[in-house]
């Protein structure tokens, strides 16, 4: 879900990275590191990260995307014009 909201976006590529941590070796240590930085589901993934600050997870990007916050967020990150 949040790759598809984020796909609404012209982001590019040097912009984001999507890190598909299932497939990596060290996915409980990222996932430790999540409990770690969240406060909300700190296990779940997937987690947004802009601009180094934290986001949300699936259920407050749709809400933010929903409200307009997301874009806004974006584009002070300057990641949109």
């Amino acid at each position: 879900m949040v790759k598809s909201i984020l796909s609404q976006y012209s982001l590019s590529d040097k912009d984001y990275e999507i890190v598909e941590i299932e497939k990596r070796q060290d996915c409980v240590q990222i996932e430790n590191y999540f409990q770690f930085l969240c406060l909300d589901h700190p296990r779940a993934v997937p987690q947004l990260f802009i601009d180094g600050h934290y986001i949300g997870g699936a259920k407050q990007i749709n809400l933010l995307q929903k409200s307009g916050e997301l874009k806004r967020i974006l584009k002070e990150a300057h990641a949109l014009d």
